[in-house]
């Protein structure tokens, strides 16, 4: 699942390299104060992706499914890296670092844990539909949903609190 986030990054800074986007593209949410207003709203964002991993995790498709939506979050990682980078802006490495790179170390392992863990049970479930003997107890799985929603609420916090003041600082 990181390969397919890695994929995505790859593919995301080509096409970004490549396709001549104008800078304005990513404007709105990289330069300026992208900030989210509410601690809510900052968590629907954070959770969205993974939201939809665990709903995918109650089909047989999530198996495959899951590996793309890590991927489309990488290409849209990749891209607004690459487009922040062509930009004019003095300051785009501390751009990258501040607003991707921070809430990034709290949303990557949270998205790669809730990934593992839809794969898991949609894997478990297309091995009870084509098994014919009953499969062993699962292990209960509220210790890693727990750590995965405890670092999606620090990502929103981190980008409703934290980011803000960095940039006052600064």
């Amino acid at each position: 699942m990181a390969l397919g986030y890695l994929a995505g990054c790859a593919a995301g800074v080509w096409m970004a390299a490549t396709a001549n986007l104008p800078v304005t593209w990513m404007d709105a949410g990289l330069y300026g104060v992208a900030t989210e207003n509410d601690l809510l709203s900052a968590l629907t964002r954070c959770g969205t992706y993974g939201f939809g991993m665990l709903l995918l995790s109650t089909s047989y498709l999530g198996f495959v499914l899951v590996p793309l939506i890590l991927s489309f979050k990488g290409f849209l990682t990749g891209s607004a890296i690459t487009v922040c980078l062509r930009g004019d802006a003095a300051d785009a490495w501390a751009t990258i670092l501040i607003q991707i790179g921070l809430p990034g170390l709290l949303l990557l392992p949270a998205l790669l844990l809730l990934g593992a863990l839809s794969m898991r049970r949609s894997a478990r479930l297309m091995a009870l539909r084509w098994s014919e003997q009953p499969l062993p107890p699962q292990e209960s799985d509220s210790r890693p949903l727990a750590l995965a929603a405890i670092l999606l609420l620090l990502t929103a916090a981190v980008k409703t609190y934290v980011i803000p003041a960095i940039w006052n600082w600064l």
